[in-house]
């Protein structure tokens, strides 16, 4: 259960930012009031900037803030004022991924910068180009733009900065698997930080340099940069970074079968969490222990713990936590030979899966009217903007606005009712078909399912990458895990798509298990050039499980970097596809086994049988024919 070792981290991050969330509810409070009192329009220019800087990804409210502490800079000619408003937008539109609004607040950002106010700004600027061109893929040029901003914030001598400017680099460098270059861009800002005297910043690097340690196997360094970061975390007296870096500690002892340490360390941070009763955390404490007996080997007290997080989260709308108490659970039974209790559990997740797309169903429509409110923001903006330019045009300057205002709200509104409607007659569609060809609809559930392990390991990656403090990352698997689920949604309906659209959804799968497993996995897709790739259709996700068993049972218990081929070539009117692994291999007899039951649903919707063929030294090799439609 190597990948264990990682579960449950994302319910900290959440967890967490409840905390953080009432203490911003604080904040906001105070700056409010002291927002009511400012007699100097200055103050209040900055009061803005703090509340658009605290509302941290909602990027409605980030907006909201900013375009007034803009809209106020600007009656002022107020230089530095707008520039940061226009900081807080960048940060708006990077959170709501409307990258093209971002490019444009940049440019305008761009003309301010000669102002010989700006000397700092011309740093964070810097800093701000390369979260753009992070986001977009360029990561030579970000890193180029990054050393662009060390060297300026250490040439004005604005350590705090200069640090940050090291700090992104380690986490670029991390990403790109440069490891001994982010090592080096950390050491750098943890000696920034012990000369400023920053023990947070200290802590975090200390942190992050640990996980490298990690994953260049080196456990003893690891902990070591562990151990000092907890030190210092316990000297700020931050609960978050704290519990985090237990919960690190925790699984790395797991690793390395110090078992009873890790559960010290995760009964620490649930006696931490019970003085605020803080239920969420309480559970994931509980469930980081119930982990650690699961893999000592004691599957009957992970079930009692498991047990305990569940009367902890009844009551709660944390659907998520409740999912992955019984996905930990159903391991367990398994374990103990209790499949019927096993089950039961994995029916309570499917349960809770379906409240959770009921959940998304209803945000999808919530989203409609949050983008609404957001885009007639930008309006006023441009309303107001048009007001200062052209005093002489008002009256029809107003009346042309109040006339696309009504259009969009008409607009809106139409749409809301069509996705209403739309989402009605699908399900209504969907009840038809599934009285009249039930048999087809159960088929076709089994080929629409993802592995719920992968789904559930993505989302603990993604929540490991947010407590490593990469958060451009973070936001780019979000992405990249968004697109397949909406692919794989979108694709679940048909009986055939697009080759080029089923290589798509292959390849951001194998990105994620790529990113998730640390890049153990490498992989090429050849496809023979005289095949219609647009033209050419084929059963969506047909490839997918068999890649998932060379990444699950052939490369991953290898425990050391793997490689899958992915051939496909034309053969007469057909396309024939080959997988192929450099993993543990299978015995023969293996493969008739339960747990090749998805070659065997796989075969049913092929209608043939598939060619395996395997060994302990090369690996194993599949190859079946797709019959294809044009």
């Amino acid at each position: 259960m190597a990948l264990k070792k990682l579960a449950f981290f994302f319910v900290f991050a959440f967890g967490c930012v409840q905390v953080f969330s009432a203490e911003t509810s604080d904040t906001r409070d105070s700056l409010l009031q002291r927002l009511n009192e400012a007699q100097a329009d200055t103050q209040k220019v900055w009061l803005l900037n703090e509340l658009a800087k605290i509302s941290v990804h909602d990027y409605e409210e980030i907006h909201n803030w900013a375009t007034r502490q803009f809209t106020l800079s600007q009656e002022l000619n107020y230089t530095k004022g707008k520039f940061h408003a226009l900081m807080n937008l960048s940060d708006a539109f990077y959170f709501s991924s409307q990258l093209d609004r971002m490019h444009n607040i940049l440019s305008e950002m761009e003309q301010l910068l000669p102002h010989k106010e700006l000397q700092t700004e011309q740093g964070i600027y810097l800093l701000l180009q390369s979260r753009y061109l992070k986001k977009t893929g360029e990561y030579e040029q970000a890193a180029q733009r990054l050393l662009e901003a060390r060297d300026h914030f250490a040439k004005i001598g604005h350590l705090a900065r200069e640090a940050d400017a090291h700090n992104d680099l380690a986490i670029l460098y991390s990403n790109l698997g440069q490891f001994d270059e982010a090592l080096k861009s950390y050491k750098a800002a943890l000696n920034i930080y012990k000369v400023s005297g920053d023990m947070k910043g200290e802590s975090h690097v200390l942190s992050n340099m640990g996980i490298i340690a990690y994953y260049q196997d080196n456990p003893d360094t690891a902990e070591q940069y562990l151990l000092r970061a907890l030190e210092l975390q316990e000297v700020v007296q931050s609960v978050r970074t704290t519990a985090s870096c237990k919960s690190s500690l925790g699984n790395l002892y797991i690793e390395s079968g110090r078992f009873d340490e890790a559960l010290q360390l995760f009964e620490e941070n649930y006696q931490s969490f019970s003085g605020t009763r803080d239920t969420s955390n309480m559970a994931l404490a509980l469930l980081q222990s119930a982990d650690a007996y699961i893999e000592k080997g004691d599957s009957r007290q992970a079930l009692t713990l498991g047990k305990r997080a569940l009367d902890l989260l009844e009551g709660t709308s944390d659907l998520a936590m409740i999912r992955n108490t019984y996905e930990l659970m159903a391991g367990a039974y398994e374990n103990l030979g209790e499949f019927a209790n096993a089950l039961n559990a994995q029916k309570q997740i499917s349960a809770i899966d379906k409240k959770i797309n009921a959940k998304e169903m209803a945000q999808k429509v919530i989203e409609i009217e949050r983008r609404y409110q957001f885009e007639r923001q930008q309006e006023e903006i441009a309303t107001l903007t048009r007001e200062k330019k052209l005093s002489e045009l008002e009256l029809e300057r107003n009346s042309n606005a109040l006339r696309a205002r009504t259009y969009l709200i008409v607009s809106l509104f139409l749409l809301l009712i069509m996705a209403v409607g739309g989402g009605w007659f699908v399900r209504r569609q969907h009840q038809l078909r599934e009285q009249k060809k039930a048999a087809e609809l159960e088929h076709r559930a089994l080929r629409a399912q993802m592995n719920p392990h992968f789904i559930f390991n993505a989302l603990n990656s993604i929540q490991r990458i947010y407590l490593e403090g990469d958060i451009d990352t973070a936001n780019e698997y979000i992405a990249d895990f968004s697109t397949l689920m909406r692919n794989i949604l979108d694709n679940s309906n048909k009986s055939t798509i697009s080759l080029e659209k089923e290589l798509e959804t292959l390849k951001l799968y194998l990105e994620l298990e790529k990113l998730r497993s640390r890049k153990m996995i490498e992989y090429t897709i050849d496809v023979d050039p005289e095949i219609d790739l647009l033209n050419t259709c084929v059963p969506p996700l047909i490839i997918q499980p068999f890649v998932e068993n060379a990444i699950w049972h052939g490369i991953l218990p290898k425990k050391q970097p793997g490689r899958i081929d992915i051939r496909v070539e034309r053969k007469n009117n057909d396309i024939q596809c080959h997988i192929t692994d450099d993993g543990l291999g299978m015995n023969p007899e293996d493969i008739n086994k339960p747990t090749s039951k998805g070659i065997s649903i796989t075969e049913q919707r092929l209608g043939k049988k598939v060619d395996i063929r395997s060994s302990k030294e090369s690996g194993t090799t599949v190859r079946f024919t797709l019959s294809t439609t044009t």
